[in-house]
């Protein structure tokens, strides 16, 4: 995990060993929903903490487990982004 907080920007680079178990968009919902929050408060201690122990329950999760949240995790991203173009400004602007 590597934190710029002066230029606010935050990287979690895993290698090829854990690539299966650490997808990107796990690693950057981690840092969206439990480390970015942390930081917005200025508690940078408390959002790294948070932010690998997070790692470490999905570095010690069933494969399975894994697999399934990540699937409705990703149900979810998707039934947002099908919504988004449902807003009528949305209409407004490809009309």
């Amino acid at each position: 995990m590597v934190v710029a907080v002066n230029d606010r920007d935050m990287y979690i680079l895993t290698g090829y060993g854990l690539e299966g178990v650490l997808p990107d968009a796990a690693v950057n919902r981690i840092i969206r929903e439990d480390i970015t929050p942390l930081f917005k408060k200025n508690n940078y201690g408390a959002g790294i903490i948070a932010g690998v122990d997070a790692l470490k329950t999905r570095l010690t999760a069933d494969p399975e487990v894994l697999a399934r949240a990540d699937a409705q995790a990703a149900s979810v991203v998707h039934n947002k982004v099908q919504t988004s173009y449902h807003h009528p400004y949305f209409y407004l602007l490809w009309q």
